[in-house]
C-alpha cells in the first residue's frame, strides 16, 4: 500500500497525511469516492503513526531586539527606537 511505502521511505506522518488528502481530492475531482476512514486504511495509518510517532512541533526562539533592528534595516525600512 502507498502509505506503507511512504513510511518505509522515511516520510513524516504529517507528510503522509498531506499526500493522502491530495489523493482523496484527486479522486473527488475525478468523480470517484475514496474513504480514508475505511477500517483497513485507518488501521494502516494508525499503525504507521504508532511505529513512526509524531514529532513534536519545534517552537522557534523569539528574536531579540537587536536582531529585530537588523531585520528592519535589511528590508530598507528605518529601525524603530524603543
Amino acid at each position: 500500500m502507498y502509505v506503507v511505502r511512504c513510511a518505509d521511505a522515511d516520510f513524516a506522518v504529517s507528510s503522509i497525511r498531506v499526500h493522502l488528502a491530495a489523493i482523496r481530492t484527486a479522486h473527488l475531482l475525478a468523480g470517484r469516492s475514496l474513504d480514508l476512514r475505511h477500517t483497513r486504511r485507518a488501521m494502516v495509518i494508525e499503525g504507521v503513526t504508532r511505529s513512526k510517532g509524531i514529532r513534536p512541533r519545534c517552537q522557534a526562539a523569539p528574536a531579540a531586539p537587536g536582531v529585530l533592528r537588523l531585520m528592519g534595516n535589511a528590508n530598507g525600512r528605518p529601525a524603530r527606537r524603543p
